[in-house]
Order: C-alpha cells, then sequence, then structure tokens
C-alpha cells in the first residue's frame, strides 16, 4: 500500500489529530508510517487549519520547568537553588512559573521556598542532569554545538532553531542565539534570507 493509501486508509484519525492536537507533523508521520512531508501535503491538499501552539509548549523554558518539577525532592529546592542550576535570571523564571501555576501544571510549594537547604550533589544531577555551568554559559553552548556539528550529530544541511536547540540543551534561547552567531562568524553555519540558520560545514 502506498502513501496515499496509507493517508486515506487513517484519514478520518488523522483529520481528528491534526484538527484538535498540536502534535507535530514529524510525530505524525510517524505515527501513521509515512514521512513529515506527506503529511504537510495532506493538510494543504484538505485545507485543514491547525491549532495554535500556547506558550508552554513552545517555550523550552516552561518545558525545562516541568520537567525538574517532577522530579522527587523537586518541592524541597529553593529558588536560589533553580535559579543557580538553570543559570537564569530571577524575573526570568518568576514570569515562566507564574505561568505554570496559573495552568495548574506545577505545584505551588515548587520554588516557594526562601532558604537555601543544602541538596546532596548526586540529587541535583538527577534532577539537572544536562544543566550547563552558569559561568561562559554562552561559550559552554557555542562549544556543544561546535561539536555537535564536527561530529555529525548537527548534520550540513540541517536548520538551527533556537528553541528546539534551548530544549535539548535546557538553556534560555539567549544564549543559543549567540553561539549560531559565532557559529556563522567561524563559518560553520550560514544564514539565509527569509528562511533561518543552517549548518554549512564541509569535511
Amino acid at each position: 500500500m502506498g502513501t496515499a493509501g496509507q493517508l486515506k486508509k487513517a484519514q478520518d484519525q488523522l483529520i481528528k489529530d491534526l484538527e484538535e492536537t498540536t502534535i507535530s507533523l514529524s510525530m505524525l508521520g510517524k505515527k501513521y508510517g509515512v514521512s513529515r512531508q506527506a503529511i504537510f501535503g495532506f493538510v494543504h491538499g484538505k485545507g485543514i487549519k491547525r491549532p495554535k501552539k500556547e506558550h508552554v509548549e513552545k517555550c523550552s523554558i516552561c518545558q525545562g520547568l516541568i520537567r525538574i518539577a517532577k522530579k522527587s525532592h523537586s518541592d524541597f529546592m529553593s529558588f536560589q537553588t533553580i535559579k543557580k542550576q538553570l543559570g537564569l535570571g530571577k524575573a526570568n523564571l518568576r514570569y515562566h512559573i507564574g505561568i505554570l501555576r496559573k495552568k495548574g501544571l506545577i505545584s505551588k510549594k515548587f520554588w516557594g521556598l526562601h532558604s537555601e537547604s543544602k541538596i546532596p550533589d548526586d540529587v541535583l544531577k538527577e534532577i539537572f542532569p544536562r544543566r550547563l555551568k552558569r559561568r561562559n554559559i554562552n561559550k559552554e553552548v557555542y562549544d556543544r554545538l561546535k561539536n555537535m556539528i564536527l561530529l555529525g550529530k548537527l548534520k550540513n544541511g540541517q536548520r538551527l532553531i533556537e528553541e528546539k536547540l534551548a530544549y535539548s540543551l535546557n538553556v534560555s534561547r539567549l544564549p543559543v542565539r549567540s553561539a549560531i552567531l559565532q557559529l556563522r562568524k567561524d563559518r560553520l553555519a550560514i544564514w539565509k534570507h527569509r528562511k533561518g540558520t543552517f549548518v554549512s560545514f564541509l569535511r
């Protein structure tokens, strides 16, 4: 059975997924056993309007905080500890935590402690498995992305999307943006008008 046949067979459920959820086209492609391009063509062919993602779904900081809040001992961490481990500003974190609390996605205890309690290092490593050092975070992110390009984890021609990279590295978008600019200066990436920045590394 070809791609068209697969999509036609699951058409009703696929349309429901497209109209009622914000699941990415790539994930839907995997679910239905076809390529992302096939799903993309189906959406445009049928004129389907997809719901927009809410801030929380798009925000790497919010997604990171939700992951942390689900860990054991997270309610016993002070806001100083969380701020220090994430390497983000207090005002920035307060804004995102406020959004998550209103939506009931994190408990009211999370971030509620003001006195910095001593959390064992092994617990911190479990809660923040991918944390980067706060000091020279721009350089840390740049080095990580550069190595990913040199090792082929980020392939030649692949688009560098700030939001996705920030989410995978568990940092805000600012150091990622800075790192991408440096990669362009070092000719490891190239900017294309109205398209974005792409890996450009010839081995």
